[in-house]
């Protein structure tokens, strides 16, 4: 979708923004009103939960670290009661533990402080196109020569159809959720082998073996970090 439908799609939404900290949230929530007419605010979990409730959203914007029912706790709580809303997270760290946790989650993207305008619209994008494509998300194009279908639990790439393995269906999938996002190592072991003891050299070995049945560049690695597909895709 161009700039200019996400903008007008935008414009009819509910957006909830919870974080503790006033300066943060003030700054963020003038930008979103930018974009949408119902933008309500909370400085913490319990409120922003009972906010929710009341004003069913369609997109919640949360931060991590807050004292009492922090944004993980506040996103397990909505989850619970929905499952279509987006939740983006927001994070002064890249902390493996609680993106490992938010992993389960079926969170729409992770952003990391300090968040600039651009970097919070291209959140909000990610949503609206999720919300788009909602129906008919089956099949995902992974470049020009290539198609992940959920359903078949296959890509086909150059016209030729490859079945997916459980763990590399698994891999696809999270990274294609994902797109433009670098998930961590931890983050990934953790969700295609549910916590089994795993090794980093499994991981390279999946993405080594995936490789062989879509293009080199459709998975991209950060050294010591993790694994994403780039938007250009």
């Amino acid at each position: 979708m161009d700039n200019e439908s996400i903008l007008s799609r935008l414009k009819g939404l509910k957006i909830l923004y919870v974080e503790d900290e006033l300066l943060m949230r003030e700054n963020i929530a003038s930008v979103l009103r930018m974009y949408c007419d119902d933008v309500r605010t909370s400085n913490n979990g319990y409120d922003g939960y009972n906010l929710f409730l009341q004003m069913e959203p369609n997109i919640v914007i949360t931060d991590i670290e807050m004292m009492g029912l922090n944004g993980l706790e506040l996103a397990a709580m909505i989850r619970k009661r929905d499952n279509k809303c987006k939740i983006i997270i927001t994070t002064a760290y890249t902390d493996t533990d609680l993106l490992l946790k938010a992993s389960e989650l079926n969170l729409t993207k992770y952003l990391v402080k300090p968040i600039s305008s651009e970097k919070l619209f291209e959140a909000l994008k990610i949503s609206i196109e999720q919300m788009q494509t909602r129906k008919s998300i089956d099949s995902i194009k992974l470049g020009e020569e290539c198609t992940f279908t959920k359903s078949s639990r296959s890509v086909k790439t150059k016209g030729v159809d490859y079945i997916l393995t459980n763990n590399e269906f698994e891999l696809l999938n999270e990274l294609s959720r994902n797109i433009g996002t670098v998930i961590p190592k931890e983050v990934l072991i953790n969700i295609i082998w549910r916590k089994r003891e795993i090794g980093e050299e499994s991981l390279r070995t999946l993405v080594k073996n995936i490789k062989k049945k879509i293009p080199k560049t459709v998975i991209k690695n950060i050294k010591g970090v993790g694994y994403f597909i780039p938007h250009s895709n």
